[in-house]
């Protein structure tokens, strides 16, 4: 047929090869929506990443994020390891922000980190989850992958990526063992959070093993290589973790057994259940948002539970087991060391080794199943999945605290103060912290040398966490003195202009941090003490504990 006779040929459509033939492909709307259908992950993580970049460049952080940078940026490799002690956590989150860190790249450069990790997690969770889609991109959609880890940045967001690769490894972990025991070693060193889920898929994997190595009468080497691995990055965590022998005598210390024999002595085993409880309402409170459960609700979620662990066992013991390590050992951290803290992240990460064991249950999902007489199918069918459906629950409820989650993005002054030192304070300007705390964060974004903590008479300014950390210089130092020892250190000598940051107290009414914040008559007793003369240049108020003003020193 001639090229040129147009009209005889039909409607427009494109062609593509299979087996030496042409194919028609859809065009229209019908070609977009198999163009979706074809690239949804990718379209579906593009608008994750544009979303939550908007989200962390419109976030103000708080002085947990900047904690981890400070250290990561102002401190030698051996320095880092000496202070993990006192952060509580392993190493691997300070590595990873040392590298942007010492390359001298801003602190906004945590954000991108943290974006992408989770971005990362997703992507590789809508491409290889074994369920279905709908379910995949529900649990996508919900507080666990969206805004908390991503934005708020901490390590925290390994956990996500790191349990995804476990659960793509857990089929082949026979065959390629290392694969599997990588993200368990790295896991361990992100967080003591994940001790338990780990120790439960490593005891399941060696009894798994050992019971091989008994039937086949020889020994997997590579495989307790790979077990050998894991008990190595345990021990580690122990080193990095535990008490110096030069340690100071104040720093703060945790003590999980004290705690466990404090709350045996109060109220004996009622008093633990209590406090168990009480955990596992946090638990579930964070994961959909506080105060989104009633009493009653709370109830029938912790029964459903509860039957749901006891199902799983039934349908796959390992599984169960390395889901009940997993809680139990969540429960004991929360109880024993947090003192039963409300803090999102720390919750929304077990979220990952849930998704784990769902993944487990799907791709071996002939093991087991539970089967009940009489029980119609479609009940049954539920049942299998109720741990999946008890997760995607969650997720689809935890969409109502999506609004009051974005009305905390600007919670914190700190990006007002960085910016105001940048723009506004001479170059040469260095501002003298009150206290090791509560404007921490703010320094973050400004190199080394523009803040100066007299508590230490150092120009590094992360908490230190001992008795230190909770005083004010403004209750009994000499500002005098840490001006001078600012003006001997400065390039500008005796011009250098000196400011002064001062924490407020969140509310006329609270005394909750009334020791080590204090307001303006505070700043008279300090001016008479010192000999200087403090003028207010700015002042940041936003309702939270880290509000604070400015003040410039003249002497």
């Amino acid at each position: 047929m001639p090229s040129h006779s147009k009209a005889l040929e039909g409607p427009a459509t494109t062609t593509s090869q299979t087996n030496g033939r042409p194919e028609p492909r859809a065009t229209g709307w019908h070609g977009i929506l198999a163009t979706i259908d074809r690239h949804w992950v990718a379209i579906v993580v593009v608008l994750y990443v544009v979303v939550h970049a908007a989200l962390a460049m419109a976030y103000s952080p708080w002085r947990d994020v900047a904690q981890a940078w400070l250290i990561a940026r102002d401190l030698k490799y051996t320095q880092i390891f000496m202070r993990l002690h006192f952060e509580g956590h392993p190493a691997l989150w300070f590595l990873l922000l040392s590298i942007p860190a010492k390359l001298g790249l801003p602190f906004q450069t945590i954000f991108v980190i943290s974006v992408g990790l989770m971005a990362t997690s997703l992507a590789l969770f809508l491409r290889y989850a074994p369920f279905p889609r709908w379910c995949k991109l529900v649990l996508g959609s919900g507080i666990a992958f969206v805004y908390v880890l991503p934005v708020i940045a901490r390590s925290y967001a390994l956990f996500p990526l790191l349990t995804i690769l476990a659960a793509m490894a857990w089929p082949t972990r026979h065959e390629h063992p290392l694969r599997l025991a990588a993200p368990l070693f790295l896991l361990l060193q992100t967080h003591v959070l994940c001790m338990g889920f780990v120790g439960g898929v490593a005891l399941v994997w060696l009894s798994e093993a050992v019971r091989t190595s008994v039937r086949e009468s020889r020994v997997r080497v590579r495989e307790l290589v790979a077990l050998a691995l894991i008990l190595i990055s345990l021990v580690m965590v122990y080193v990095e973790l535990r008490t110096p022998s030069d340690a100071p005598q104040d720093v703060v210390k945790v003590a999980p057994f004290e705690t466990l024999g404090s709350i045996l002595e109060q109220g004996g085993l009622p008093n633990l259940g209590a406090s168990i409880l009480q955990s596992l309402e946090t638990l579930q409170n964070s994961a959909v948002g506080e105060g989104l459960w009633s009493d009653s609700t709370y109830a029938i979620a912790a029964v459903v539970l509860l039957l749901l662990l006891v199902h799983v066992f039934a349908r796959s013991p390992k599984a169960g087991f390395i889901l009940v390590m997993a809680l139990l050992w969540v429960l004991a951290v929360d109880i024993l060391i947090y003192s039963i803290s409300y803090f999102r992240q720390k919750v929304l990460a077990i979220s990952a080794f849930v998704i784990f064991v769902c993944w487990v249950l799907y791709a071996e999902g002939t093991e087991r199943k539970l089967r009940v007489p009489h029980v119609p199918e479609v009940l049954q069918r539920l049942a299998n999945h109720g741990l999946l459906a008890y997760l995607m629950a969650l997720a689809v409820i935890s969409w109502l605290s999506y609004p009051r989650l974005l009305g905390t993005l600007d919670s914190y002054p700190t990006k007002q103060v960085a910016s105001y030192v940048t723009t506004e304070l001479p170059e040469d300007a260095v501002v003298i912290l009150d206290n090791e705390v509560y404007q921490v964060a703010g320094t973050a974004y400004l190199p080394i040398g523009r803040f100066y903590n007299p508590l230490r008479g150092s120009y590094n300014t992360f908490s230190a966490w001992d008795a230190t950390t909770y005083e004010s210089f403004s209750a009994s130092g000499d500002l005098l003195g840490a001006v001078a020892e600012v003006r001997e250190t400065s390039a500008s000598g005796d011009a250098t202009p000196c400011y002064y940051l001062m924490g407020l107290p969140p509310s006329e009414d609270s005394s909750e941090y009334d020791e080590y914040l204090f307001l303006d008559a505070s700043v008279r007793e300090l001016e008479e003490r010192s000999g200087v003369t403090l003028t207010e240049v700015a002042r940041w108020q936003t309702g939270s504990d880290e509000d604070c003003v400015l003040y410039r020193i003249d002497v």
